[in-house]
């Protein structure tokens, strides 16, 4: 059973959401008491990490984000943490937010660039957590000159410190609708998203800024059950980690499924040596490759793990139509299929393309996951979505969404899950746009969006990991998008995994990702 996923939504249909909320006796009030409590939650993990006792610094605006980080900061100084806060546009004498934190023992200040500077000279802490509750998510337009002066100080002075960022809901300065930041804008370890992300959070350059996503709950449910229902999703770590095959002892690799990728040719082996490679880590019982003799013969010796299936190629060792009819004899044996890595473009990958589309409408019941080459084939052939079954996924990258749907790069990157909303329904598939914060969407139009981006991933060959790791799942009899969801975030974790062990993002290549697939498995299967 899977757990619920997080929710993405606009800052206008938030407002609304509050205000009804408020309506059936959800108060604003009881609401900030809500999103400050599970803000609390996570400094005190935060800090709970260190072993130098960190104080705890809020910088608290006039809005509900500084009440937020008021509230919390004076959970946390009940407590015995040590607080303070630097408070914004609040009357310090009269705001009974700012009364009860000094009641608890928050070390509360004015935000005078002098006293900032005074105070950073003379604290003993040489470990600072940063709560960022300066400016709200209603923000937009430009900064003011109290607030870029306060920031900057801010910024300044941190540099100096071991020190850590939480943003509440956003970090100050950035429009939550548009993905827009301000030159000040500190950048987030964390942000701590109430009720659900703020779309812009994950378009650029917000998404740089904004650190790993958690969400809490301000107590929406209690009053309005089902409210985000009709949202988007973020696909969370505990969500995918609820897809993963249930594994039992007495299981044999028939248990497992069966996964066949067709592929390869003289020019890109490699690109099918990675695909399959990535399908036998997920756990599949079989992987086989299906490709022309020389490329079998070119990789093999390094697959010990991996059957064949030689299929007729031409003089480039490209599959061509002959390939597509020895290909469809051996489809009813395997569970899932990908069709696409290392194929190459050509007449007769075109012809090897309208072939296998062919032998799939007489077996429409295994699944398929199309990718790379496949796409580009894809692209030549009219009205190609309906001779695939809906039971189907397509992986392009913006580049390959622009040859499918004739739309520029920059209309797809301008609306990424609008786009891919609108074609997964128009095509009937489940389609993931690659990239940054990658977007799945399902034929009925439902999305789910990756937390993830990493430079990592900017290698070659990074696409045929992840289109081996989709293939595993949905030979192991997970649905499309599921298999997807799934094949998303473990892609992503294991290219983090291996920049954190290689040391930069730089130098992570495909290959890498393989061997960090079971680490990535391990740190799911551990939630």
């Amino acid at each position: 059973m899977t757990v619920q996923s997080e929710k993405i939504i606009s800052i206008t249909k938030m407002r609304k959401v509050e205000m009804l909320a408020d309506q059936h006796g959800l108060s604003f009030a009881n609401m900030m008491e809500n999103a400050a409590s599970g803000l609390a939650d996570v400094i005190r993990r935060e800090a709970g990490k260190d072993r130098d006792h960190p104080f705890i610094l809020g910088i608290a605006g006039k809005g509900n984000n500084g009440g937020d980080c008021l509230l919390s900061l004076t959970l946390l100084a009940a407590e015995g943490y040590l607080t303070g806060a630097f408070c914004y546009g609040r009357d310090v004498q009269n705001d009974h937010l700012v009364l009860n934190a000094k009641s608890a023992g928050v070390h509360v200040m004015g935000v005078e660039t002098f006293a900032m500077r005074e105070w950073f000279k003379a604290t003993t802490s040489h470990n600072i957590i940063l709560v960022d509750g300066l400016l709200g998510t209603g923000f937009s337009g430009e900064l003011n000159q109290e607030a870029r002066q306060i920031l900057t100080t801010l910024k300044d002075h941190l540099n100096r410190y071991v020190s850590k960022v939480i943003a509440v809901d956003c970090p100050s300065g950035t429009n939550c609708d548009t993905g827009e930041v301000s030159l000040e804008t500190l950048r987030a370890d964390i942000t701590v998203c109430m009720a659900a992300v703020k779309g812009g959070l994950l378009k650029p350059p917000a998404n740089a800024y904004s650190g790993s996503l958690e969400v809490v709950s301000i107590g929406l449910d209690t009053v309005l059950p089902g409210w985000s229902d009709q949202l988007d999703n973020i696909i969370t770590e505990k969500y995918a980690a609820g897809l993963l095959p249930i594994r039992s002892a007495d299981a044999h690799k028939g248990s497992f499924g069966k996964a066949l990728v067709a592929g390869g040719s003289g020019r890109y082996p490699g690109a099918l040596s990675l695909c399959l490679q990535a399908a036998a880590r997920t756990g599949v019982g079989l992987v086989t490759g299906a490709s022309a003799k020389l490329v079998k013969d070119t990789i093999a010796c390094h697959l010990p793990d991996v059957t064949w299936i030689p299929l007729e190629g031409n003089s480039e060792s490209q599959l061509n139509s002959q390939a597509a009819t020895s290909l469809g004899m051996n489809l009813a044996k395997y569970t899932a299929l990908a069709c696409g890595p290392g194929l190459g473009v050509s007449p007769d990958t075109m012809s090897f393309m309208d072939y296998t589309l062919h032998e799939l409408q007489t077996q429409a019941d295994i699944p398929i996951i199309l990718d790379a080459d496949s796409l580009k084939c894809l692209s030549e052939i009219p009205e190609w979505w309906q001779r695939i079954s809906c039971n189907a996924i397509l992986t392009p990258h913006p580049g390959e969404m622009k040859r499918l749907t004739g739309l520029s790069e920059d209309e797809i990157l301008d609306n990424r899950i609008g786009i891919t909303r609108r074609f997964a329904v128009l095509w009937n598939k489940v389609v993931v746009l690659k990239g940054a914060f990658s977007v799945i969407s399902t034929p009925l139009g439902q999305v789910w969006v990756s937390p993830y981006a990493t430079s990592a991933l900017s290698h070659p060959g990074s696409g045929d990991v992840l289109t081996g790791i989709i293939l595993g799942y949905l030979a192991q009899k997970l649905d499309v998008t599921q298999a997807a969801i799934l094949g998303v975030t473990i892609h992503a974790i294991s290219a983090i995994l291996a920049s954190k062990n290689i040391g930069c993002d730089d130098s992570v290549l495909a290959s890498d990702l393989i061997r960090y697939i079971p680490n990535a498995i391990a740190k799911l299967r551990a939630i």
